[in-house]
């Protein structure tokens, strides 16, 4: 948890970043779920990927 923390600060801080300091771990999980389908993965298969044992949920 400290490692995204820090890697988020960083981040957060370089210039002309537009990337939230207040980003968590849970957003980076729903971020990832969220472009795998944009990029062609099938929900059934970023439910699998999530942990997500109901893909309905996704």
């Amino acid at each position: 948890m400290r490692t995204v923390k820090v890697a988020v600060k960083k981040l957060a801080s370089e210039e002309g970043s537009t990337f939230p300091p207040s980003t968590t771990t849970h957003d980076l999980r729903h971020h990832y779920a969220s472009v795998l389908p944009a990029g062609g993965e099938s929900v059934v298969a970023v439910a699998g990927i999530s942990a997500t044992t109901t893909p309905a949920w996704s």
